[in-house]
């Protein structure tokens, strides 16, 4: 998804359509465990760029919650660092998919912030309300004071 506008018709562009020093493969290069281009940007579902670029990325579709891109020295090392296995394909060492675990498990967390902030602005709003009603209070204390010192 971040390089999508690397890929253009048959080709896939490895520094982009108007990158320097341009390096055209065709699209069935793409994500073939075989190192195309210089920055490893026509591997990002396997490994195979890792040892030639350190920064490449895997992309992690991590079904059931949201998408995350890893190094891709991090794919088949053995750790699932994918909640869907998907970094794993090689070994099979995350056999469970636990997306939608991780997932329900941010939903309760960020409920429990919006519960917190939620309490926190009312909490807000009611001592707004009472400075309101104390300054209205002072202003015709105020007024009293000034009218009483007129008369």
């Amino acid at each position: 998804p971040d390089n999508v506008h690397l890929f253009n018709g048959s080709k896939f562009f490895c520094n982009g359509e108007d990158g320097d020093q341009q390096q055209a493969i065709p699209i069935g290069k793409v994500n073939d465990d075989y190192c195309d281009c210089l920055n490893g940007n026509d591997e990002p579902g396997t490994s195979a760029c890792s040892d030639s670029s350190p920064e490449s990325k895997f992309y992690c579709p991590n079904h059931g919650h949201l998408p995350l891109s890893i190094y891709s020295s991090k794919v088949n090392d053995g750790i699932c660092d994918c909640c869907d296995g998907a970094d794993e394909w090689a070994s099979g060492r995350c056999p469970e998919a636990n997306c939608k675990r991780i997932a329900l498990q941010a939903l309760e967390q960020d409920k429990a912030a919006l519960a917190q902030l939620t309490a926190g602005l009312e909490t807000r709003r009611k001592y707004e309300q009472e400075g309101m009603d104390a300054s209205l209070g002072w202003r015709q204390d105020l007024m009293q004071a000034e009218a009483d010192l007129r008369e």
